[in-house]
């Protein structure tokens, strides 16, 4: 159920956000493999080639939160406040 005053808007940024945060922590653990292996190994390029992935999504899913905090009624919920899974 939907608690009062939070709209569709507002529980998707929430959800976005929390995706957010993961991928940020997997693009940092494939950054971190990446620096072990020998420079430009094979192992090394298809590491790069998922950190390039990774940042790509991560630009996607900035713009789509840029655009969900504008469209967005102004309130006083944080993304903190907001259960996307109520």
């Amino acid at each position: 159920m939907k608690a009062t005053g939070v709209s569709d808007e507002k529980e998707e940024l929430a959800k976005t956000s929390d995706e957010f945060l993961e991928d940020l922590h997997r693009l940092r653990d494939l950054e971190v493999e990446k620096r072990k292996e020998p420079i430009s190994s094979d192992r090394f390029h298809e590491l790069a080639e998922e950190v390039t992935e990774t940042s790509r999504g991560i630009m996607n899913t900035v713009l789509k939160q840029e655009r969900l905090g504008d469209e967005a009624e102004p309130g006083e919920a944080s993304i903190e406040d907001v259960d996307p899974e109520s």
